[in-house]
């Protein structure tokens, strides 16, 4: 089975101190509250956001179906839901943020394949090695977790 793994564009500051692919401090506050229940209403109404839909477009270029999938720090699901839509297999997902984790969780329920995904609460940094070996590895993985990546 070919494995996929897909991480999410976010512009983060260049000069950011608080929080980076290494550290996790204040993201539960910065994208917690009402975030994740809007980012979910918003696809729900909207489709992907523009960014999300170029990914997409690249991955389906490239044949998904039967591909396992990996996204780290997936946010609501939008881009894994919609690449289960065409033909991937499964999906594991890192999402360090709580309550992004409950709305992929009604997302995937509400599309019917739940059963498709499995979620994780933890920092891929920090939890890659029980998960199964990938075939390839996205560029646009922040720099220090590559190596982790790699391993996956």
């Amino acid at each position: 089975m070919r494995r996929l793994a897909v991480w999410p564009i976010r512009p983060y500051p260049e000069n950011s101190r608080k929080m980076d692919c290494c550290s996790v401090n204040g993201l539960p506050r910065m994208f917690g509250g009402s975030t994740p229940r809007n980012e979910a209403d918003s696809y729900r109404k909207k489709g992907l956001p523009k960014r999300s839909r170029s990914i997409l477009e690249y991955l389906k270029s490239r044949g998904v179906e039967g591909a396992a999938v990996l996204d780290i720090g997936f946010g609501v699901g939008s881009a894994h839901l919609e690449l289960l839509k065409l033909g991937v297999d499964k999906v594991v997902g890192f999402e360090i943020v709580e309550p992004y984790i409950r709305q992929a969780e009604v997302l995937a329920a509400e599309s019917g394949i739940r059963d498709s995904v499995k979620y994780r609460h933890a920092d891929f940094t920090q939890a890659y090695s029980d998960v199964e070996r990938a075939t390839s590895c996205s560029s646009t993985v922040p720099s220090a977790a590559i190596p982790k990546c790699r391993r996956w």
